[in-house]
């Protein structure tokens, strides 16, 4: 759609129109509630009450309100002034398609919050206004087919819109605050015409795609295609293809500014996992800062129906924040990245699908248990991975062990394709660890996190001291709770062959069979949580000329004596409960 833009000398007003039979001047003030129509050939004041205006009999009106004697001919190429009021209203009215976030309305009434939305069957008729929250935006369907997407923190008021006698559908918006953007063209242009007013310095716009933005410090005119010529009392200035301006109000017009170029976003994941997603592009030359958006296409793209607008947010770097409130679903979106340069002109954008996939959840901590006791040596971490839906990618994961349950004090964090993780060597007191998967460079979302404890003082089993019988010896400092003992051929002591709870500082046993043994101390809180304590000894004891023993159950049957002897030594039960790992 063509549009042209007119402003005007004080009260500053601007006007947008579409570049066809209407023509503004900068003779008189424009007026927001007023159209202005350019006399053609043939034009007579009876011709145009007859086609325009609600009754003929505004004839006589119509000349009084444009100064005209009432014989005075019509000259082509003048200018009319028509009031809206008198205007002849075919369908004043417009669709609103997707409705996002906070958007309010005085549709019913009494303004009201609007219902989020993707398609509506809601009408904006002449006089009626609408308001966009700092996350809210609202697609404008136009007569003929095309798209205005409100930005968030606008405000407008629809003053017309399809006014019978002209050639093409007209509509007229004053936006009092905020930013439009077009959106979706029709296939076949149809020459419809688009009139936006402003309170700010003048111009003339002639383009099929453009941004217009009102704020505190002027107007900013973007054109993305066709040509313009901004006009003003002091002056005016053309505009080509991916040029703009910024009209300070006061101030005579500053020299067209070449738009910013387009990011490069080719590195941009086609799958996402999960959201916020840092777009990773080279820096757009000129730019402080990027407005970035993401849109849904509608279900059915075939019917030309505008993508909806899901988030947009400016920043020093573009990043996709996932909007407030409930989590996006999966799907396609499209990611749009444009430069901001320091006088606030956005540049031109460049756009890349991407599928959202279903989240993944995160890693799911096992070893040690929670709130375990470990020892002050390395402490193996491990953790079970969840498959990504969608991923082709081998799974890599980020660990952290950290001082405090907030995970300020980190005392080491990694990243693995592993399920497992060794801490190294750890100091006494208590740690916080957990683990989150990586999607490319980011980090998701952590899983449960699980605290475990290494204590300042444990008990030490010295090597065990084989002969005819086998002693075993410790050092136990106290204050940690209760020991036990464990014996297994296995080192992770699935199968213990002994595993008993054990006092004082020795025990001794029968000479065990012939074979490879491993033992360890249990150390038992005062909430029953065990840990193991020092080293695990190993045992190994060769085959002698004449075994006394048969097997393992024969030598645990001749140990079956009392838990102390005369010497005080400790001497094994029959028990064998289930083993602590």
């Amino acid at each position: 759609m063509n549009v042209r833009i007119t402003f005007a000398p004080p009260p500053l007003r601007i006007t947008l129109v579409a570049f066809v039979t209407l023509v503004a001047t900068l003779a008189s003030p424009v007026r927001a509630d007023e159209l202005r129509y350019t006399v053609r050939p043939g034009d007579s004041a009876a011709s145009v009450a007859g086609a325009l205006l609600l009754d003929p009999s505004y004839r006589s009106a119509l000349l009084r309100h444009n100064q005209l004697a009432d014989e005075q001919p019509l000259t082509p190429g003048s200018t009319l002034q028509l009031p809206w009021s008198w205007l002849k209203p075919r369908a004043s009215m417009l669709t609103l398609g997707a409705v996002t976030g906070p958007v309010d309305s005085d549709l019913q009434g009494p303004w009201t919050r609007l219902a989020e939305q993707a398609r509506t069957t809601l009408t904006l008729r002449a006089g009626q206004s609408l308001r966009t929250g700092e996350r809210g935006s609202v697609l404008l369907q136009l007569p003929d087919g095309s798209t205005i997407q409100v930005r968030p923190q606008s405000e407008l008021r629809l003053l017309g819109a399809d006014v019978i006698g002209l050639d093409t559908p007209l509509v007229a918006i004053e936006l009092m605050r905020g930013a439009l953007e077009s959106g979706h063209r029709p296939p076949i242009p149809t020459g419809g015409r688009l009139l936006v007013t402003t309170t700010a310095t003048g111009a003339i716009l002639h383009g099929s795609r453009f941004r217009i933005t009102v704020d505190d410090e002027g107007t900013r005119t973007e054109v993305l295609e066709g040509t313009a010529r901004l006009q003003s009392p002091a002056g005016e200035v053309e505009l080509g293809p991916a040029q703009g301006v910024l009209a300070r109000p006061g101030t005579g017009l500053p020299p067209a500014t070449t738009l910013l170029g387009a990011p490069d976003l080719s590195a941009l994941p086609v799958t996402v996992a999960r959201l916020p997603l840092t777009v990773h592009h080279a820096p757009v030359d000129g730019a402080v800062r990027y407005r970035t958006r993401l849109l849904r296409p509608p279900a059915g793209a075939e019917d030309g129906t505008a993508p909806e607008l899901v988030m947009e947010r400016t920043g020093p770097e573009a990043t996709v924040m996932p909007p407030a409130g409930a989590p996006l679903p999966p799907g396609p979106y499209i990611v749009q990245v444009r430069g901001i340069d320091p006088l606030g002109l956005e540049g031109r954008e460049s756009a890349r699908p991407i599928e959202l996939l279903l989240p993944s959840s995160p890693p799911t901590p096992r070893w040690p248990p929670v709130d375990a006791w470990v020892v002050s040596g390395a402490t193996r971490l491990e953790w079970q991975a969840h498959a990504t839906p969608g991923a082709d990618q081998p799974a890599t994961f980020h660990v952290q062990l950290a001082r405090d349950a907030q995970f300020q004090t980190l005392v080491a964090q990694a990243r693995t394709g592993l399920t497992t993780w060794s801490t190294g060597p750890l100091e006494p007191g208590l740690y916080h660890w957990r683990v989150a998967q990586l999607d490319g460079d980011r980090i998701g979302p952590y899983g449960e996190a699980r605290t475990m404890h290494v204590p300042d003082r444990i008990p030490s089993l010295a090597e065990p001291e084989l002969g005819e019988r086998l002693r075993l010896r410790w050092t136990d400092p106290g204050g940690i709770g209760a020991l036990r003992l464990q014996m297994a051929r296995d080192a992770e002591f699935a199968q213990p062959i002994i595993d008993q709870p054990v006092s004082g500082s020795q025990l001794e046993l029968p000479r065990p069979p012939a074979g490879q043994y491993l033992l360890r101390l249990l150390a038992i809180d005062a909430e029953g949580r065990s840990m193991p304590s020092g080293e695990t000894r190993e045992l190994i004891v060769p085959a002698q000329a004449r075994a006394t023993l048969a097997s393992p159950l024969e030598w645990l049957s001749r140990a079956k004596v009392a838990r102390s002897g005369p010497d005080g030594s400790q001497r094994p039960s029959t028990s064998n409960p289930a083993a602590a790992r």
